[in-house]
């Protein structure tokens, strides 16, 4: 445990990144103004907690707003709202809200906000802290990634200054596109002198960890856009020392997206199914699982006179939840005795399916067969652009 003298060393930090401020998700269709706006009451009601809990240095590690067509509105509202925190604020803008001349960030700020504007990376200090905040921005050229020059780290070495470094970048680098947006390599974690790096850009967030002497963290995004994002998101917020890095994840956004597989096996009625659905979110997501946006896959093995109504397993759900999305990925047990064309067609594509070479071609072929058996008996309507419902 840390000494007394070492948390009285220390300052007081909340670490946010990756909000998107004005994004609004498209997929939602006639929830995503809904969904905009809660992203945004996601970014006030972390400025209430850090009231609350007197937070001294407010890090945003980059893409607080979504792209540079924010409107000025929302701009000012978060330069109001930033202005009354009783605390010094650092943000590095990132790829979505780069420093360029029509930057929102080009433009005049409250005392105790102080942004970087450079594509390498720079410095101010909170003296009456003893903390050093490093820095930089995405701007229109390349960026020079997280490295600190060597005589910058022996000079760190021997002051008696907190180090904390923002970065909005990848880590770790490992050679794949993203790492255009500022690689950043293990060695330059354990080599830069920081006592804190403040990592941006991956929405997926991490534990704290350390390399050498220095902690670092994503705090992931704030609040999830999508069902690549899914699960609890937040911010980090403690106390950073020389020696110490003390952060625990804070939850502020209302909804989260989840994924949830549902064995539907043996299933007698669509109703039936809602059912099952219902009680395996509840089981998993206590009272709040009406709040969330749900991405629900359907396995199993139904027979072949079954039909699973997608359409109307949605809307029962939307009576409870607030969104959700079906997605029938069922195996048809096929009736295949008899010599009518709807035997031969099954017989034929099974055949087909276990010819396969791939899975995504196995699926596609799966889908085709269920199509058609379907349409002996009734019309199908299939929109290949969405894979919920038949």
């Amino acid at each position: 445990m840390e000494s007394l003298k070492e948390r009285e060393s220390g300052i007081k930090i909340a670490h946010c990144a990756d909000i998107h401020i004005g994004m609004k998700p498209n997929k939602l269709s006639r929830l995503s103004d809904t969904r905009r706006a809660e992203i945004k009451v996601s970014f006030f009601s972390m400025l209430d907690i850090i009231k609350e809990k007197k937070v001294e240095l407010f890090l945003i590690a980059g893409d607080l707003f979504h792209d540079l067509n924010v409107n000025n509105s929302e701009v000012n509202d978060v330069k109001n709202a930033l202005g009354e925190l009783n605390c010094q604020v650092a943000i590095s803008p990132g790829n979505h809200d780069p420093f360029i001349v029509e930057s929102p960030y080009n433009s005049i700020w409250p005392e105790n906000v102080y942004i970087f504007k450079k594509n390498f990376i720079s410095f101010f200090e909170m003296p009456e802290f003893k903390v050093r905040i490093w820095g930089s921005a995405f701007t229109p050229l390349n960026n020079s990634g997280a490295r600190i020059l060597s005589e910058d780290r022996e000079k760190l070495k021997h002051d008696d200054f907190i180090n904390i470094l923002m970065v909005h970048g990848t880590y770790p680098a490992g050679g794949t596109g993203d790492d255009l947006y500022n690689p950043i390599y293990n060695e330059d974690i354990r080599e830069s002198g920081m006592n804190y790096i403040a990592l941006g850009h991956i929405h997926k967030g991490t534990s704290v960890q350390r390399s050498g002497k220095t902690f670092y963290a994503y705090p992931g995004c704030l609040d999830g856009r999508s069902f690549k994002e899914t699960g609890e998101k937040g911010f980090y917020l403690g106390t950073v020392s020389k020696t110490v890095c003390r952060l625990d994840f804070i939850k502020v956004s209302k909804r989260i997206y989840c994924e949830i597989n549902i064995d539907i096996s043996e299933s007698e009625n669509s109703s039936e199914i809602v059912k099952r659905i219902t009680e395996k979110i509840e089981r998993l997501y206590g009272e709040s699982y009406k709040d969330n946006i749900y991405k629900i896959i359907l396995f199993g093995k139904i027979k072949e006179n079954f039909f699973v109504d997608t359409s109307y397993i949605k809307r029962r759900l939307e009576d409870t939840v607030f969104y959700a999305e079906i997605f029938d990925e069922t195996e048809i047990i096929y009736e295949t005795k008899g010599v009518g064309i709807k035997a031969i067609f099954i017989k034929n594509m099974n055949e087909y399916i276990e010819n396969c070479e791939d899975e995504e071609s196995k699926k596609i072929a799966q889908k085709a067969l269920k199509l058609g058996v379907i349409s002996f008996s009734k019309e199908v309507v299939f929109n290949e652009d969405k894979e919920s419902g038949n």
